[in-house]
């Protein structure tokens, strides 16, 4: 038996969009994190405010969508206040963030959460080591967990950060919080999430900062791409200039499946104070812009990319669209963008900040950081037929068994002959609805000595 698989392309339905939660104030309100699925199904977030104190939340939304629970209000002092951050599922299988405020002299926190709700403080940051964390944290194979800060670091007196141009932090297993470096605007200012690179060093966005000044009084420039090593040496890999290359990016970087890095830039693109673009860069630091925004397709990337199942990204812009209060986008590899979804605000929620998440079910979650019924957010899912990709054939002498990427609800069939001459399919069985994001078929003692498969994705 030869086992071949052919993909036939189809006419795809049409995108879906659910709004799973609403906040309303005493459940949470302003999510910016995004969310991430933990390892029992689940997702897991934060909310800038409400709750009981009104100052920020973590909670869980099951697998299913269905149930929502809060598991933990901050109140603003020793715990800290305002989780802007997403949370990260550490080896130990409990959740890891930051507060943005809060703790000793009000300059945030890092915290545990179990994914029962239980809390405990790490560690607060003194304003020398970091101020202001509002990204999230990234474990290494050491342990440790690593970071960034807003603020803090260098003391200056610029206009909008008199702090500092920001750190980036360890935190170890014995609860030791130190800068590994500190920021000068010249090497960049207020950093984003960092990245794991292939090479075991992390990468990761500033803001501002680099020697493209923006002109503005507080002489920050546009941003930089960077490389920091474990102990701490780092390296500018690419300065934003603000125009066609983009400027003010936000987001992190994602690492690919081809080794480079891909992220947003909040402006520019085709112009200083643009719409905004999507780029790549190599870890040498080669950049190449691949999406310039023009506002009807999304204006303002502000979460980083999320690469899916199917080798395209995905992610949001926090403006523009139909309605202009933000969009769901899918691009190709080769810079190719296609809106899936514009917010009306309303009902389905405006202005996404935080990163988009496939789930295990082949589908999409994000947050909303406003809209919604009471103004505060959403939760909402996006269901986008996925071409199926081939996991697995497997043949013995009595069955050939493949198993597909898939995305829950969809129906596929799977078709087969047995010679790539012939002009018909014919249907192996009746068609198939996947439950979850992989979906399996077998074909049970096949007459011929060789037999071609193919997996349709039903409209």
């Amino acid at each position: 038996m030869l086992a071949l698989w052919l993909w036939a392309p189809c006419a795809w339905g049409y995108v879906t969009f659910s709004t799973l939660v609403t906040f309303d104030g005493a459940n949470g309100a302003s999510p910016k994190g995004g969310l991430i699925q933990g390892r029992d199904g689940s997702f897991y977030g934060t909310t800038v405010n409400g709750g009981a104190a009104n100052e920020g939340t973590v909670f869980c939304l099951s697998a299913d969508g269905r149930v929502f629970k809060t598991l933990y209000s901050f109140r603003g002092a020793g715990d800290g206040a305002n989780p802007f951050a997403a949370l990260a599922q550490g080896s130990d299988g409990n959740f890891y963030g930051a507060a943005y405020n809060g703790g000793t002299g009000n300059s945030g926190t890092l915290f545990q959460i179990t994914p029962a709700g239980d809390f405990t403080l790490l560690a607060s940051l003194s304003g020398t080591n970091g101020a202001q964390p509002d990204a999230a944290l990234i474990q290494a194979s050491d342990g440790s967990w690593y970071g960034t800060a807003d603020d803090g670091g260098l003391l200056t007196n610029i206009v909008y950060q008199a702090e500092g141009y920001g750190s980036i932090f360890r935190l170890t297993p014995e609860g030791e919080l130190s800068a590994m470096a500190l920021l000068t605007n010249s090497n960049g200012a207020r950093p984003g999430p960092l990245t794991h690179g292939a090479d075991g060093s992390f990468y990761g966005t500033t803001v501002w900062g680099g020697p493209y000044l923006n002109g503005s009084p507080d002489g920050l420039g546009y941003g930089t791409i960077f490389m920091i090593s474990t102990n701490g040496v780092l390296t500018t890999l690419y300065s934003f200039t603000g125009g066609e290359d983009g400027g003010w990016p936000y987001s992190g970087l994602v690492l690919g499946k081809d080794g480079n890095f891909y992220g947003t830039a909040f402006s520019g693109g085709r112009q200083s104070f643009g719409y905004g673009a999507i780029f790549r860069v190599t870890p040498g630091g080669e950049y190449f812009k691949l999406h310039a925004f023009v506002k009807s397709d999304g204006a303002n990337p502000y979460a980083a990319l999320i690469q899916g199942s199917d080798g395209n990204f995905y992610g949001t812009t926090y403006a523009g669209g139909a309605q202009g209060l933000g969009t769901v986008f899918r691009m190709t590899t080769n810079g190719a963008l296609t809106t899936l979804y514009s917010f009306a605000g309303a009902t389905d929620g405006s202005n996404p900040l935080g990163n988009l998440v496939q789930g295990n079910d082949g589908n999409f979650y994000g947050t909303a950081a406003a809209g919604g019924a009471y103004g505060n957010g959403v939760i909402f899912r996006v269901s986008v037929p996925l071409p199926p990709v081939i996991r697995s054939i497997t043949a013995t002498a009595d069955v050939v068994t493949l198993t597909w990427s898939a995305v829950a609800t969809q129906s596929y069939q799977v078709q087969y002959k047995s010679s790539l001459a012939q002009t018909n399919w014919t249907n192996l069985g009746s068609s198939l609805t996947a439950e979850s994001g992989t979906l399996q078929a077998a074909d049970f003692a096949p007459s011929a000595p060789q037999r071609w498969y193919r997996i349709l994705a039903l409209p």
